[in-house]
């Protein structure tokens, strides 16, 4: 049965961020881009305090949002410190942290391809009981994430839960820089004859939650733990609260 709090019944389309919402396949993503933002913006440790600090605090209010606007951020921050004589454009710095990033989410594939690990291990829990519900009742699911496209296309696809969007998952493009998730939010309510009461987000991330406020959308934040457990993320419970989140659980078991 449907938690009273949120009849999803009352909604037509259900928009989702994916990493960290439905996949945990890139869990961790945070100890990648750290290093890689100390070395680019510093060089060789001793790391300033200040730089550290800088740099936690923009990864935690930046989550959610798509990878080059993380690298153009990089990008000013080589020049403001200007220790580095060879920075680079933020698509050269996306290329860095992706190749890096790749080398731990290749890794989880193939322990799902030789059966090592089994795809529940890399599903927020509850989430494809969650989009079959929602799917065989008629409803429209939505994909919009700041990973590339084709990325989240193939991990859909590895994880099982492509066919529940079908041809509607919208990422970043390769080289360009724009907002996918604006774009498909304003999309949907320009060209589509839908009332905006008739949409709910889902994701764990502030960007999405401060950008459903913005257009006055429900939403619900999403706190998981990315282990495959259905235990609370305190941290990311706090983040999604400070972000304005209309509810927050901490997997989608609670909406069944």
């Amino acid at each position: 049965m449907m938690n009273d709090e949120i009849n999803i019944n009352n909604y037509d389309i259900a928009i989702f961020d994916f990493d960290g919402t439905i996949s945990s396949l890139r869990y961790g993503w945070e100890n990648v881009m750290k290093p890689v933002m100390l070395e680019c913006i510093y060089g060789e440790p001793p790391y300033p305090n200040k730089l550290i600090q800088e740099i936690d605090e923009y990864i935690e209010c930046s989550t959610g949002t798509q990878t080059i606007f993380q690298m153009q951020w990089l990008a000013d921050k080589v020049k403001e410190y200007d220790k580095n004589e060879n920075g680079k454009d933020a698509f050269e710095y996306k290329k860095i942290y992706n190749e890096k990033l790749l080398l731990l989410v290749n890794d989880r594939i193939n322990k799902l391809a030789t059966g090592i690990s089994k795809k529940t291990d890399f599903l927020v829990y509850g989430i494809e009981k969650f989009l079959a519900h929602l799917f065989f009742n008629g409803m429209k699911l939505y994909v919009f994430s700041g990973t590339d496209t084709e990325d989240v296309i193939n991990e859909a696809k590895i994880l099982g839960v492509y066919e529940y969007f079908e041809d509607r998952i919208y990422g970043a493009e390769k080289n360009k820089i724009n907002f996918s998730k604006k774009i498909l939010i304003e999309d949907i309510l320009n060209n589509l004859d839908i009332a905006k009461e008739k949409i709910i987000i889902f994701g764990d991330g502030p960007v999405e939650i401060k950008l459903a406020n913005e257009y006055a959308i429900f939403n619900v934040g999403i706190a998981s733990c990315e282990n495959g457990t259905n235990e609370i993320n305190r941290t990311k419970y706090k983040r999604l609260k400070k972000a304005g989140a209309s509810f927050i659980i901490p997997n989608f078991e609670e909406l069944i």
